[in-house]
């Protein structure tokens, strides 16, 4: 679920929390906990 937010927004971590309904904070806190890496969903 949280790779396709950031898919979806590009690797945007705001508008990717809103996505999934949540506070930024819990996002950040997830994408720690599951080691992601968001350069990759990132673009240039």
């Amino acid at each position: 679920m949280i790779i396709e937010a950031l898919k979806e927004t590009k690797g945007n971590q705001s508008q990717a929390a809103q996505y999934l309904d949540t506070s930024l904070r819990i996002l950040n806190y997830k994408i720690y906990k599951y080691k992601l890496d968001l350069k990759q969903y990132k673009i240039g």
